[in-house]
């Protein structure tokens, strides 16, 4: 249910949106009345005019040139039988100007407001200015940047930074605020957090390279409020060991609470023999601290890491501090028929860097890949094998491994004929002596896949089939009958009849066997694309169904999208689907409509 707020907010969007569109559509028209009530004695002198202001626009355009992108978005979401999904109602507005000073200077602006964003999470309003230049780049307001693989990659900054490659020298600056103090429970608590991050180098990122990177972070812990403890209830830290129906942020590992966190790496790149051989590799080193309120670490020579004791007067070491490493190398070797290419990955169990989107620590393998194309195109082989393993520490009582192997080969022996085949094997095991915990788990997957092109008179139609078998299995003898099955048949016509007209049935067939218990689905549909008023009203119609024992789906999406002026553009999008099965929850239906506009300049 909509709040007041929300109310006036999605009502604000609509404003606006009506406010630009009328704007535009104004300024169309008045041109249009202004020319055709100009009399032919007033035509020379405006001609004289307009080849005067030609000449300053020629000489303006040659020192700045400004273009960009400027567009809402509303959306309506409906749910019945099952909680929403999405919000009832989302409204976005965005405005990406682009300025060129010289054509040398160029200025990207980035401003994105949306009623996604609320004090219960991290907000999706983007202000930024994005000035660029041939050896250089600058972000101020939202931005998102990459230092490396393991110190800054993927993460939204609030502030400000910069990067240069004048010649062979290579800098970047980068800080700002990660995190937001947003006020929750566990889930959604988050302090806020300041991140700074800098590289230096040499070379090229497209080419030889090499990078040092330092990247630190930490959150405030005055950012949020910590509810204060009972004078009852000793407390010292949040190692101490107090009634557990205490919990703040402070004693309860559960809850969020401040973290700091230093990594510092090198990077680099390399190739010879005029691109034969290619090198790419990476290692960083990290100290992270999973908890600022912990106990300081006051006498380090105890510590077995003299590395690390002899950080302490750049890095508050505590009781909650971890160090840790990662590493990773790449070898390319590339011949005219074939390429070979081999890695090494080495993340440990404790590497923490909060300038990364995600990652998967406590983690070593390798990867192997191969690929060549052979007469002309006409046979290509693709075939990758990688293994990962964990327990790095050997603080886990069983080593996890994980392993894959996948080929595909492609051959087309004519032009109206390819096929492709594929194969795929995953297998997770552990060490575990006992049948318990052990983990033997296997799957392989068979694919083929074969297209034909079928001209018929004017027609032109592509036939595709499909077919796959995927089978998988429990090696533990107490979950032996926990292995499966599942075999898809599909068909997938497309025939263009006209120049604005294209239809494409589809169907398939899917059995799966599962602990025994066997299941049928069974997929019908079709999609229609037709072109309207010249070619400028594009519209597509899906329609779908799928039956099984325990349920049946039907889907219906419409998409138009029509430009209402050579730059505006209209685009409507609806998505229905309705659920029918048995048990509880089973049945239900979604409706979801989004309309937005776009006006480039």
């Amino acid at each position: 249910m909509c709040t007041t707020s929300d109310f006036f907010r999605h009502w604000i969007f609509g404003g606006l949106l009506c406010i630009l569109f009328c704007s535009v559509s104004y300024a169309q028209i008045d041109t249009a009345q202004v020319n055709s009530g100009r009399s032919s004695d007033s035509l020379q002198s405006a001609t004289i005019s307009a080849a005067q202001t030609s000449d300053s626009l020629s000489l303006l355009e040659k020192i700045v040139a400004f273009s960009g992108e400027i567009g809402m978005y509303g959306e309506l979401y409906h749910a019945s039988g099952i909680d929403d999904r999405r919000p009832s109602a989302t409204g976005r507005l965005y405005f990406q100007p682009t300025i060129s000073l010289f054509k040398t200077l160029t200025m990207n602006f980035n401003l994105l407001l949306s009623t996604e964003g609320s004090s219960a999470r991290q907000s999706l309003d983007q202000i930024a200015i994005h000035p660029e230049w041939s050896w250089g780049r600058a972000d101020i307001g939202d931005f998102s940047s990459s230092l490396s693989d393991f110190t800054l990659n993927g993460v939204t900054i609030r502030g400000g930074g910069v990067e240069i490659n004048p010649g062979i020298f290579r800098f970047a600056a980068i800080g700002g605020l990660t995190h937001r103090a947003v006020e929750g429970n566990a889930v959604d608590a988050a302090f806020e957090r300041v991140i700074a991050a800098g590289r230096i180098g040499i070379g090229r990122e497209g080419g030889d390279f090499f990078d040092i990177t330092v990247l630190r972070a930490r959150d405030n812990s005055s950012s949020l409020k910590v509810p204060e403890k009972p004078d009852s209830i000793p407390h010292k830290d949040s190692t101490s060991v107090i009634d557990s129906l205490y919990a703040t942020t402070q004693n309860d590992p559960f809850l969020t609470v401040p973290q700091e966190n230093l990594v510092a790496g090198i990077s680099t790149g390399f190739s010879l023999f005029d691109g034969v051989f290619t090198f790419r590799g990476e290692a960083a080193g990290c100290m992270f601290t999973s908890d600022m309120n912990a106990a300081e670490i006051s006498d380090t020579s105890a510590l077995k890491n003299k590395t690390v004791s002899s950080l302490k007067n750049l890095y508050t070491l505590r009781m909650s501090t971890s160090a840790d490493y990662a590493l990773k190398t790449s070898v390319v070797l590339d011949f005219q028929i074939f390429s070979l290419r081999g890695g090494f990955t080495r993340i440990g169990a404790s590497y923490t860097s909060l300038g990364l989107a995600s990652q998967i620590n406590d983690r070593k393998g390798f990867d192997l890949g191969f690929t060549t194309q052979l007469l002309e195109g006409g046979i290509s082989l693709n075939a990758t094998y990688d293994q990962l393993s964990d327990n790095l520490a050997e603080q886990k009582r069983f080593t996890t491994q994980r392993s894959t192997l996948s080929v595909n080969l492609g051959v087309r022996p004519t032009n109206w004929m390819f096929t492709m085949l594929g194969y795929v094997a995953n297998g997770l095991l552990n060490d575990a002596s006992n049948d318990t915990m052990k983990i033997e788990n296997t799957m392989a997957s068979y694919m083929a896949n074969l297209s034909f092109l079928i001209p018929i008179g004017t027609v032109a139609n592509t036939l595709t089939l499909t077919g796959s078998f995927q089978t998988s299995d429990d090696g533990n003898i107490f979950r032996k009958d926990f292995s499966s099955q599942a075999t898809t048949m599909m068909v997938n016509i497309s025939s263009v009849l006209t120049e604005d007209l294209s239809v494409n049935p589809f169907g398939g067939v899917t059995s799966t066997q599962i602990s025994g218990e066997k299941d049928d689905i069974t997929t019908l549909g079709i999609t229609i694309n037709y072109r309207m008023f010249e070619g400028k009203l594009n519209n597509s119609f899906t329609l779908s169904d799928a039956n099984s024992a325990q349920s049946k789906t039907l889907s219906v999406t419409l998409q138009s999208s029509y430009p209402v002026w050579n730059s505006d553009t209209v685009n409507l999008n609806v998505r229905y689907s309705d659920v029918t099965g048995s048990g509880a929850g089973a049945n239900f239906n979604e409706t979801q409509a989004a309309l937005s506009y776009s006006h480039r300049f």
